[in-house]
């Protein structure tokens, strides 16, 4: 109850009653964020179930979003590499393609060198374009890389 109080000698009370109604909104994740996943599928991956493990945790990642539901607020994309790298799915929002990306990942085998360079520029030329209020780019790898661009800006 609220109580109203005038001055000059005059005690005036005037009651309220409030009634109020509290109701929960679910709270939504309007920021949106690109995520390129860069695999590194080189022959070594093959090794002590490595690349299995790699399978594992983005199908996690997008039943997770999925799960969420922030698949339309979560584009992803899949670069894999080893002596070249490919583009394996172009960016889109997990609703429209977390099942195609799956399919992908799991089609995925380990072969050949490791050329992260490669699959990193491939994975930074993605993002052109993109509008998203984050980028990401998630690096499964095991190990060094075997093959590198030249230098462009060495001291010589």
């Amino acid at each position: 109850m609220i109580e109203a109080f005038l001055c000059f000698y005059k005690k005036i009370i005037i009651y309220f009653d409030v009634f109020l109604n509290v109701r929960g909104n679910s709270v939504r994740q309007e920021k949106t964020v690109d995520v390129v996943f860069v695999v590194d599928t080189s022959g070594s991956m093959g090794d002590s179930e490595r690349l299995d493990n790699v399978k594992a945790g983005i199908n996690d990642f997008i039943d997770n979003v999925e799960k969420a539901k922030l698949g339309d607020n979560i584009r992803a994309g899949l670069v894999s590499y080893d002596d070249t790298a490919i583009v394996q799915e172009n960016l889109d929002t997990v609703s429209n393609n977390g099942t195609s990306l799956k399919s992908t990942v799991k089609a995925l085998e380990a072969g050949g060198g490791t050329f992260i360079q490669d699959g990193l520029y491939k994975a930074k030329d993605m993002f052109s374009g993109s509008k998203s209020d984050e980028k990401m780019i998630i690096l499964l790898t095991d190990g060094a890389p075997h093959i590198f661009l030249p230098c462009r800006k060495c001291n010589k």
